[in-house]
């Protein structure tokens, strides 16, 4: 993709293009994702961190399936209703909420049902939230 900076103002001044001219160009501008990108990491950060206080206060495993669900919610929520703008955030609660899930598993079932069986449910519940979140990022938790 080739990128064109232009100086509408100075185009329209020099009386190169017109202003109903710059005004066109104004509309087909790309705006920049930086500062949305930044957005959706501060709040994936803050959401990470409200998870590891509460936890630090309230150690129960109850409450680390529903903090899970809850990031899963919102990454359902953000992919499904195509907030384009929050997609980072989305792809964070999704993998922050697979990652809850599995350990909330591996803690409470994982010495009743053994290891292998453990390691299958976990296996299907990664590639299960890779799919419907599309994230390649979760797939790759696949093997560990």
């Amino acid at each position: 993709m080739t990128r064109v900076t232009l100086d509408l103002t100075q185009l329209v001044n020099d009386g190169k293009i017109t202003e109903k001219e710059a005004e066109r160009l104004t509309g087909m501008a790309v705006t920049s994702r930086a500062v949305s990108i930044v957005a959706n990491l501060l709040c994936i950060f803050g959401a990470l961190a409200l998870a590891l206080g509460v936890l630090a206060f309230k150690p129960d495993p109850g409450t680390g399936l529903f903090l899970s669900i809850s990031a899963l919610a919102i990454a359902a929520l953000v992919r499904f209703r195509a907030f384009e703008e929050w997609k980072v955030l989305g792809d964070g609660m999704a993998i922050a909420g697979t990652a809850g899930i599995c350990g909330w598993l591996g803690l409470e079932y994982g010495d009743q049902i053994g290891a292998t069986t453990t390691h299958i449910l976990l296996t299907g519940i990664v590639l299960i939230s890779a799919i419907l979140f599309r994230n390649a990022f979760i797939a790759a938790f696949v093997p560990l």
